[in-house]
């Protein structure tokens, strides 16, 4: 994938999520990793990053992009407390992190 070159955050999203659905994680893990340098929400897009790197065995990356996500998400709990999407989220890469860790 070459690097963003003006690509909007949001149509590498696109793409990313299209390399995701059809299988093709080392290459959907690449275009979040360009999502987020063109400005793309940090806790979802490493959520999605670390799923990417679970699925493709490469545990020491999924648990950075895991925790790189927590962050994003526990500063918008600490934010705004009734956030239940935030709260959700951060619940869900928790969890993946717990497993991760065995």
């Amino acid at each position: 994938i070459p690097e963003s070159n003006g690509t909007s955050s949001r149509d590498l999203l696109a793409r990313a999520r299209q390399f995701f659905m059809t299988g093709d994680f080392a290459s959907a893990a690449a275009a979040y990793e360009q999502a987020l340098r063109a400005g793309a929400d940090p806790g979802a897009t490493n959520q999605r990053r670390g799923q990417c790197y679970e699925r493709l065995g490469r545990k020491a990356e999924a648990i950075r992009a895991y925790t790189a996500a927590a962050q994003a998400f526990s500063a918008r709990v600490q934010a705004n407390p009734n956030n239940e999407a935030a709260r959700t989220a951060l619940e869900a890469v928790n969890g993946a992190l717990n497993n991760l860790r065995g």
